[in-house]
């Protein structure tokens, strides 16, 4: 699986998309995985090239996750019922041969206060 050019763009005030990603390619079994109902999968190789991720505080001292975070919340049903007490997932049922983070960087922007100013970004290979 490939996925290329992929952007979460940004919402107004913001500036900068919160997500920027180059590639995404996926190699796995999946005729393994769809035989034994998702019990079994095995992901040869997992590389995530170009990805930048823009954290943004508003004026307001919210950040722009929080407000994507509450606009998900409020355009989502309600949960039916409480939800059961969460327990530790369990992912045995997974291998994954190689994984690769390719020129990552996070961006932290304050919008806030009287003068906007960025910090330099962590970036890694």
């Amino acid at each position: 699986m490939n996925v290329s050019d992929l952007r979460i763009g940004a919402a107004e005030g913001e500036g900068v998309p919160l997500l920027d990603l180059k590639r995404v390619e996926v190699k796995a079994a999946l005729l393994r995985a769809a035989l034994s109902c998702g019990k079994d999968v095995d992901v040869s190789s997992a590389e995530i090239d170009g990805l930048t991720v823009n954290v943004v505080r508003l004026p307001d001292g919210a950040t722009n996750l929080e407000a994507l975070e509450k606009k998900i919340a409020e355009s989502s049903p309600p949960p039916k019922e409480a939800p059961a007490e969460k327990k530790q997932s369990d992912l045995s049922f997974l291998r994954i041969d190689h994984a690769a983070l390719r020129d990552g960087k996070i961006a932290f922007i304050d919008k806030g206060g009287a003068s906007a100013r960025s910090w330099p970004s962590s970036t890694w290979s």
